[in-house]
């Protein structure tokens, strides 16, 4: 019950923080603009047919070094702090 009530009051806080934006009139873009927009999509959307696969591996390959990375320095600064506890080999 809690949950619900706490949801509706920032559904409508975010109402409240948006009405102003519902005064503005509406716009458009200029014709030749949104042509290009047009244009330039249909051209993205032939690489993007094979990017996202790339795009994908390229990411998880960057994840796995940096996590791999993060661990060995944690391992390091572990055990520079263990070996600074004196009487400890």
């Amino acid at each position: 019950m809690i949950p619900y009530y706490l949801l509706i009051l920032l559904i409508y806080l975010f109402a409240l923080l948006i009405a102003p934006l519902t005064l503005l009139p509406n716009a458009s873009l200029p014709a030749t603009f949104a042509t290009g927009l047009i244009a330039a999509g249909q051209d993205l959307g032939m690489i993007w047919s094979v990017a996202p696969y790339t795009f994908t591996a390229l990411i998880a390959a960057i994840v796995v070094v940096v996590g791999v990375e993060t661990h060995i320095f944690s391992y390091k600064a572990i055990r520079w702090i263990y070996q600074k506890i004196p009487g400890i080999n």
